[in-house]
């Protein structure tokens, strides 16, 4: 009961908020934990800290459409204009606002609480496994907070403009009343690493839950942070430690095409748990796969029945890794064999980078009556060569799981991936380019209000 009125004492600085974390909130009358427990009570908050997280991107991603009867009856502005990409998304209504941001920073309010009671707690021989995991999970959620921030609303990564470029706001204790400032895009990585590492430092190998983190989760949260920074060698290293304790695949043979959703909710691929916000375009029956994506499948992938139902006005996506209609955005087994292979193919290790692949690709492959599998390993010529293979099953493998707008980021700061994007809504066409600066969100309006910081520019 404790645990619970802790909980419920703590929602109540955001219940019907609006305005975001940087609120003040509408209690003070706080219960303050204090012990390991309630520490990690705040942490199992599933539907608070593995729920929510920022949608922007995948609202904008080209991994699907919507019909225009969708599109003309959505009645937040915000997410019309996200979808086709418009300069001004809230069109100076304070009130017309995504939640993705202010929920995004509540979980990093939650890992902040966690980690400043603790530095209260003496750790002892008796506690010491109990307070690693609960300090473990606080850096890792934080992590993953800022890491899925900015993604939408910090530029993108580059080497050569990270020092200057403009990151996100780095909450580093959960004080309320301390001016939040927008670091530089350098900071803001820096950050996201030395969190995701101490945590894997700290994290248990197993967890009684895929809700809660472990240290393959951590692993593949640096993997992930650091192919975005282009850092291959350090995402190589952190996928191949997450495989080491995490490498189990589905056999797609083995699932039920004709369930509704056919992927089960904490599955053998799901190294940890975590979902978007949902939206009217990112359920089931809002959004349309791409033709041309859909096309890219051949007959034995199963991964296109699996994943995938034809209907007469176009293909529904259902292959979601929470067995529903949202958008899973966790971490799993077969994106770190992704980012292993193209890691290896970026630095020239051509057959580990096509084994991978085709080690994952073949328990997507139908089996032959006699058991044996259809599926005929794919080479390639070189490491180029198995770097575009990689990146075109990249897509495939994890259509609708919230990574394709951060592909779109990175790949466009190299001339052979860089892809104009384009929508069709009422007859008109608008495009996206390479590097537009309408590739970073913008910052909600009451947020640029309470905190004075600066926004991003959309022009281009």
């Amino acid at each position: 009961m404790k645990h619970c009125i802790l909980i419920i004492s703590i929602l109540v600085s955001f219940a019907g908020c609006k305005k975001g974390f940087l609120d003040k909130p509408y209690s003070n009358q706080l219960v303050i934990p204090g012990n390991l427990d309630e520490f990690q009570a705040i942490l199992d908050f599933t539907s608070y800290l593995n729920k929510g997280y920022p949608n922007l991107g995948e609202v904008s991603t080209d991994d699907y459409y919507v019909l225009d009867s969708r599109w003309q009856s959505t009645t937040l502005v915000y997410l019309k204009n996200a979808y086709i990409w418009a300069a001004d998304l809230y069109e100076g209504d304070r009130e017309n606002t995504p939640y993705g941001w202010a929920y995004a920073y509540r979980i990093v309010f939650y890992a902040n609480t966690v980690l400043d009671g603790l530095a209260k707690i003496q750790k002892t021989t008796l506690n010491e496994q109990s307070f690693n995991a609960v300090k473990g999970s606080g850096f890792f959620f934080r992590s993953l907070g800022f890491y899925l921030v900015a993604q939408q609303f910090a530029e993108t990564y580059d080497p050569q403009t990270a020092s200057s470029a403009l990151g996100i706001p780095l909450r580093l204790n959960a004080g309320i009343d301390e001016p939040s400032v927008r670091s530089t895009v350098a900071q803001t990585y820096e950050q996201i690493i030395n969190d995701a590492t101490a945590a894997y430092d700290l994290l248990p190998v197993t967890t009684p839950a895929k809700t809660r983190p472990s240290k393959a989760a951590a692993a593949a949260l640096l993997a992930r942070a650091y192919l975005v920074m282009g850092d291959y060698s350090n995402a190589l290293k952190y996928a191949d430690l997450s495989l080491t304790d995490s490498h189990d695949l589905m056999d797609f043979n083995e699932l039920n095409v004709n369930l509704g959703n056919p992927i089960a909710r904490f599955n053998k691929e799901t190294v940890f748990h975590a979902l978007l916000q949902p939206t009217t375009f990112t359920t089931i029956t809002g959004r349309r796969i791409d033709s041309v994506l859909y096309k890219s499948y051949e007959d034995n992938d199963l991964r296109k029945k699996i994943f995938f139902k034809v209907q007469a006005d176009g293909v529904l996506f259902r292959g979601s890794y929470d067995g529903s209609a949202q958008i899973f955005c966790g971490l799993a087994t077969d994106e770190m064999y992704l980012v292993r292979a193209e890691c290896n193919a970026r630095i020239g290790k051509t057959q580990e980078a096509m084994k991978d692949l085709n080690d994952l690709l073949k328990t997507r492959w139908l089996k032959n009556p006699d058991g044996s599998s259809s599926y005929q390993d794919q080479t390639a010529l070189n490491a180029e060569d198995a770097l575009h293979i990689v990146l075109t099953e990249r897509r495939k493998e994890l259509v609708c799981r919230g990574t394709r707008w951060t592909d779109l980021r990175r790949l466009n700061l190299e001339a052979a991936f860089a892809k104009t994007i384009t929508r069709k809504i009422l007859g008109q066409t608008y495009t996206l380019p390479p590097k537009s600066n309408r590739y970073v969100l913008p910052i909600p309006i009451t947020v640029l209000e309470l905190a004075q910081i600066p926004q991003n520019l959309r022009t281009q």
